[in-house]
This record gives C-alpha cells, structure tokens and sequence, in this order.
C-alpha cells in the first residue's frame, strides 16, 4: 500500500470543501429550527467559538437570544445592531484576559431568508469590533 499516491478504498468521490461562511450559515439554518426564537425572530448572527474559548463555554442557552450548540454560538435579536451588542456582551465576557482572536460570522434577516452576509469579528481582551469584506483583518500584538 506504500507509495501508491491517490489511493483510497472505496471508490467514494471527495466533495470539495465548502467555505467556511457557507458552512457557518448553513449551521445558522439548522440552529434556526431547534432553537426557535420567541421574542426576537428577526436577525440572527452566528459563529464558531474559537479553539481556545471551547472548554469554558457549556451547550444549551445563555441568556436572553444566545444559544451555544457545540461551539456554534447563534444571537437572535430585532435587529444587527442588537445582536452585535450582544455579540460584544459575550466576547467581553469570555475573551477577557485571552488571546485576540479573528471570527468569522454569518448575519441572517428573517425578511431576507435567501440571503446572509459575512462579517469579522475581532475580539481583542474583550472588546470587540465589527467589520465585513472579503479580507481577513489582521491583528499586530507586541511580544511579551
């Protein structure tokens, strides 16, 4: 078996790897319909945890429109403003005296079903800034 490059067992075809807001928002969708909102139907924002911020952040609801399911942290609110409020409230709490980190969210309107936009996330010890476009922002951090 060794050196036969391209080899696989079955003759099952690899599916190309989707990209990762793809992903995020189809996650946004199945979260959509096992946590159903009841105050807030209209925005949802989603995103994964990053790696780090894993083990310190439990399954199930954590207040009032966030719902954590494996690492993927949906925010339902009335409107983008409240939920990136709220993202920030969470951030702040969890990213506190971490690592800056980069996450890349999915933002989906209820008057708008078939369409979801991207944004960055950047949390640096806590706070949090917003910002959308195709390039990954860069954080410069002095070494300790």
């Amino acid at each position: 078996m060794s050196g036969r490059s391209g080899y696989r067992k079955t003759d099952r075809r690899q599916s190309p790897a989707r990209p990762l807001l793809e992903r995020l928002d189809k996650l946004n969708e199945r979260c959509i319909k096992r946590f159903p909102a009841r105050r807030f139907p209209d925005v949802r924002l989603g995103f994964m945890l990053p790696k780090g911020w894993r083990p310190f952040v439990a399954s199930g609801p954590h207040g009032p429109g966030i719902n954590v399911f494996r690492g993927f942290v949906q925010i339902a609110h009335g409107s983008s403003d409240e939920c990136m409020q709220t993202a920030m409230d969470f951030c702040a709490t969890i990213g506190r005296g971490k690592p800056s980190e980069i996450i890349e969210a999915t933002l989906r309107s209820s008057a708008h079903p078939d369409r979801s936009y991207g944004r960055w996330l950047s949390v640096v010890n806590g706070a949090l800034v917003e910002s959308g476009g195709i390039v990954r922002p860069r954080i410069y951090e002095r070494a300790a």
